[in-house]
């Protein structure tokens, strides 16, 4: 059970380095690709929170604003444990070795994902917080008493 689990710590690593290893290729400073990768991160986070308040029906959803910056710095903290320790240097040249048309087909990959998930989550957080008004479902429910 401790070998599986090390393998998908692995497996998430891994991945969450090549996401860093493009942003980083794009990019070129190390701060920009973090700094994107933050707020990425922040946005999906948020997204999570907010798609279980709709589905739990506890909209609009009123987030305090220490608690939200308390997850945007966790989610910091985690993402340069992996920067500033370097860890992400010991997978680059592996993502070097690979073939271009496989390199291409992955960036493609990471850049929808992060497009993706950065316009579904802003948009499920304005859903959830009440910014996206709709009259319709907003309105109290006619009694029919005078």
């Amino acid at each position: 059970m401790t070998r599986a689990l090390f393998a998908r710590l692995f497996f998430l690593e891994k991945a969450y380095s090549y996401i860093f290893f493009v942003l980083m290729s794009f990019f070129i400073d190390e701060w920009r690709a973090l700094l994107v990768m933050v707020v990425g991160q922040c946005i999906a986070l948020g997204a999570l929170i907010c798609g279980v308040a709709i589905v739990a029906g506890h909209t609009p959803l009123l987030i305090p604003k220490p608690t939200l910056a308390l997850g945007c710095l966790i989610v910091y903290g985690m993402t340069t444990i992996l920067i500033h320790q370097r860890r992400w240097l010991g997978y680059k040249e592996e993502f070097k070795k690979c073939s271009k048309k496989k390199r291409k087909v992955v960036n493609i990959a990471v850049w929808c994902l992060i497009v993706v998930v950065t316009l579904a989550g802003v948009g499920t957080i304005k859903d959830a917080t009440g910014a996206l008004k709709d009259p319709a479902r907003n309105r109290a429910p006619e009694s029919g008493l005078p």
